[in-house]
């Protein structure tokens, strides 16, 4: 019982969020709570763990081939630290949470003809740091959520309401191609397409969160975002088809990008080694945004575009 439940801490936000509350994993009852946590993963590693153990070892040479193309030692330490953590869970040698995440002004800098496209737009909240971030000086936003429960959420927020001559909302998923797929509707961050077989009806359940049929599109096939200049991704493990439906817009507008890639082992190799296979010229910057092993974003930048 236990094992189970420390493995759903592995991929949950509440670890971030129970040590944010203590004063963070540097105070006395933060050492005191992690110190225990290793202890047990170290004797008892989770069925999560040992899959990570074995796929990164496996592809050592990837790893290095990556380290060798991040444009500063941060991230290298960050990407390292990282794959570490998701190995073993020792927090002895965990980044730290560090923010602001998406708008690091010591990497992204943005202009007034900016085009965002917040993929896995959830509430809105990204879309506003991005204002923020810009002062309100941005061409345009472009936010693809396909929960219409989130969607409500987004047009209910005041300050998108403020710019909604700018804010194009575009209620679809963000996919390789046009289809429609199931989406496990939870009306929060974990909204995601799923591979289930239960019939979709509108009522069907998976994990006990709504089943629903949605459309999904490319990027590339959606003419507001022609003009993109920073692609925002966090869409629960769907930014390998997201990137391929982008591959027009990626290669030829070279815009800023923001992959969130922790959501598996695989993605936090291949999303990047795809990207720059697209664009070569990529400088890339690995962050990390929270105490636990989620908020682990690749940042990709065009030399012209910074």
């Amino acid at each position: 019982m236990l094992n189970a439940f420390l493995s759903q801490i592995r991929k949950s936000q509440l670890i971030n969020l129970l040590l944010t509350k203590i004063g963070g994993p540097n105070s006395s009852i933060g050492k005191y709570i992690i110190s225990k946590m290793y202890q047990h993963y170290e004797l008892h590693p989770t069925n999560e763990m040992m899959i990570s153990r074995d796929f990164f070892t496996h592809n050592d040479e990837r790893i290095n081939a990556i380290c060798n193309e991040l444009a500063d030692e941060k991230s290298r330490n960050v990407f390292k630290s990282m794959i570490h953590f998701r190995m073993y869970m020792d927090y002895t040698k965990h980044p730290g949470m560090e923010l602001p995440q998406y708008f690091d002004s010591n990497i992204i800098s943005c202009n007034e003809n900016e085009v965002f496209v917040d993929v896995g737009g959830y509430d809105g909240l990204t879309s506003v740091d991005f204002i923020n971030y810009t002062h309100g000086k941005f061409k345009s936003i472009v936010i693809f959520e396909p929960d219409v429960n989130c969607i409500d959420m987004i047009k209910s927020n005041s300050v998108l309401q403020d710019y909604c001559d700018s804010t194009i909302i575009i209620p679809k998923g963000a996919w390789s191609k046009e289809t429609t797929l199931q989406f496990a509707q939870s009306s929060d961050s974990a909204s995601k397409i799923i591979d289930t077989d239960v019939n979709i009806n509108g009522k069907a359940t998976s994990n006990n969160v709504e089943v629903v049929s949605v459309p999904v599109t490319a990027i590339d096939n959606t003419p507001e975002c022609a003009g993109a200049t920073f692609i925002k991704m966090d869409i629960e493990g769907a930014e390998w088809e997201a990137l391929h439906g982008a591959k027009e817009t990626i290669t030829c507008n070279k815009p800023k990008l923001a992959i969130c890639i922790y959501h598996s082992d695989d993605d936090m190799l291949r999303l990047i080694e795809y990207v720059l296979a697209l664009v070569p010229e990529y400088k890339v910057y690995i962050r990390h945004h929270s105490t636990g092993v989620i908020e682990t974003v690749a940042y990709f930048v065009y030399e012209q575009s910074k």
